[in-house]
C-alpha cells in the first residue's frame, strides 16, 4: 500500500482540505467587512464605535446559543491562558485595523496589514522549532507581489497615525494566528470569551479618539454596511476557529490573502470601480497560488 492510498493519509488530506477551505471562507467573509466598514467610517460610523456595540451584540447573542445547545462555558485551567491571549489578540487586531481605514484607503491598509503573512512565515522556525518549506516561502512571495500589483498603494495617501495603527494591526494578528489553534475548541466559547475582552477595550479606543461613545441612531448613518460588518465578522470568526484547528498558521496566513482579494472584487462590483490590467494581474497571481496551496499541497 502506497502512502497515499493509505487510510492516515487520506484522513490527513481531508482534514488538511476541510481547513483550508474554511481558512478561504473566512478570509472572503473579512475581506467583505473592509469596504463596508470603510462605508460605514465615511457615514461617520468609527470602527471602535462600530466594534463596541457588535461585542454587546455578539456576546449576548454567544451566551443564548451556548445555553440553548449546552455549550459549556467555562474554562478549564489549561484553556485559560491560550483564552487570554486569543480574545486579546483578536480584539485588538480588529481595533486597530478598523481604525486605521478611519484615517487611511482601504488600499493602503490591506498592503500594511497584510506584512502578517510574512511575519508569521519568519516567526514560524523560532515559534513552532519546523523548518519552513520553501514552497511555502515562494508562494507567499508570488501572492504578495501580486497583492501590491492588485491593490497599487500610492505614498501620498499615507497617513502616519493610520499607518501605524495598520502596523500594529499587522504585529498583534501574527500573534493571534500562533495561538488561535490552541484555544478552546468550541468556536461559540472562544467568541463569548472575545467579545467580553473587545467590549472594554473598544471603549478605551472610543474615549481615547473622540471622548464619547457614538449614540445607537449611528446605526441609521449606514445600517446595510454596519450590518454587513457584524454578520461577516462573526461567521468569518467561526469559520477562522474551525480552520486554526486542522492547518498551521502559515498555511492559514497564506490562505488569507483571499480577504484583499474580496475586498477588491466587491469594490469593484458594488461601488463600480474599474481594475486596471495590472491590477487584474495581481488578482489573478494570488487567486492562481490560493487555488495551488488548497488543491496540491500534500505536507
Amino acid at each position: 500500500m502506497s502512502l497515499e492510498t493509505s487510510p492516515v493519509w487520506r484522513e490527513h488530506a481531508r482534514k488538511l482540505l476541510i481547513g483550508s477551505l474554511f481558512a478561504v471562507l473566512a478570509a472572503m467573509l473579512y475581506g467583505a467587512n473592509v469596504p463596508a466598514a470603510r462605508a460605514a467610517s465615511l457615514a461617520g460610523a468609527k470602527g471602535a464605535d462600530i466594534i463596541f456595540y457588535r461585542a454587546i451584540l455578539l456576546a449576548a447573542l454567544a451566551f443564548a446559543v451556548a445555553r440553548l445547545t449546552g455549550t459549556r462555558l467555562s474554562l478549564l485551567p489549561q484553556e485559560r491562558r491560550p483564552m487570554l491571549i486569543v480574545a486579546t489578540g483578536a480584539s485588538l487586531t480588529a481595533l486597530f485595523y478598523l481604525t486605521a481605514i478611519d484615517h487611511l484607503s482601504v488600499p493602503m491598509a490591506v498592503v500594511i496589514l497584510y506584512t502578517f503573512p510574512l511575519m508569521v512565515m519568519l516567526a514560524t522556525p523560532f515559534i513552532e522549532r519546523r523548518p519552513l518549506s520553501l514552497k511555502l516561502v515562494v508562494l507567499f512571495l508570488i501572492a504578495f507581489t501580486g497583492l501590491v500589483l492588485a491593490i497599487g498603494p500610492s505614498l501620498s495617501q499615507l497617513n502616519p497615525l493610520g499607518a501605524a495603527f495598520a502596523f500594529i494591526a499587522a504585529l498583534t494578528n501574527t500573534v493571534l494566528y500562533f495561538n488561535v489553534g490552541r484555544a478552546s475548541a468550541a468556536p461559540l466559547r472562544t467568541m463569548l470569551y472575545t467579545q467580553c475582552a473587545a467590549a472594554p477595550l473598544a471603549l478605551i479606543f472610543v474615549f481615547g479618539q473622540h471622548g464619547a461613545l457614538a449614540p445607537l441612531s449611528l446605526f441609521w448613518a449606514a445600517p446595510l454596511a454596519i450590518s454587513a460588518v457584524i454578520l461577516g465578522y462573526a461567521l468569518g470568526f467561526i469559520a477562522q476557529m474551525k480552520a486554526a484547528q486542522t492547518i498551521s498558521p502559515a498555511r492559514l496566513s497564506l490562505l488569507f490573502l483571499a480577504e484583499p482579494v474580496t475586498s477588491i472584487l466587491i469594490a469593484a462590483l458594488a461601488l463600480g470601480e474599474v481594475l486596471s490590467l495590472v491590477q487584474m494581474l495581481g488578482v489573478a497571481m494570488i487567486l492562481s497560488v490560493l487555488a495551488a496551496e488548497v488543491a496540491l499541497d500534500r505536507d
